[in-house]
């Protein structure tokens, strides 16, 4: 789970280290939850570099990408964050609660 506010060094460096651990593969599919995070002043700008830090790391290639946002605001950015990857390889799906979040990845992962 994310808590606080959003900065780009440290989404690269989460990825940096999903990608390049001995400990998984790098597509390994994923759930972010972003329930508990701060979204402060949102600006368009910053769903767009969150996306060109994820063009960074082809390696997690067409893996499965699950974005838990319960909140309204963090939810409706998730959502145009989703748009904004759909030229990325990786699936991308926004829901409002784990469970779903879990049930999408399972289903994507058995096809």
């Amino acid at each position: 789970m994310l808590r606080g506010s959003v900065r780009l060094d440290e989404f690269n460096n989460i990825l940096e280290t999903i990608t390049h651990t001995e400990e998984y593969p790098p597509d390994i599919p994923a759930i972010w939850d972003l329930s508990e995070l701060d979204t402060g002043n949102p600006e368009i700008s910053m769903i767009e570099e969150l996306n060109d830090v994820r063009k960074r790391y082809p390696e997690r290639g067409k893996t499965k990408l699950a974005i838990v946002a319960s909140g309204e605001l963090t939810f409706g950015l998730s959502r145009m964050y989703e748009a904004f990857s759909a030229e990325l390889p990786q699936m991308l799906r926004v829901f409002k609660d784990r469970a779903s979040a879990e049930v999408w990845l399972q289903e994507a992962n058995a096809s």
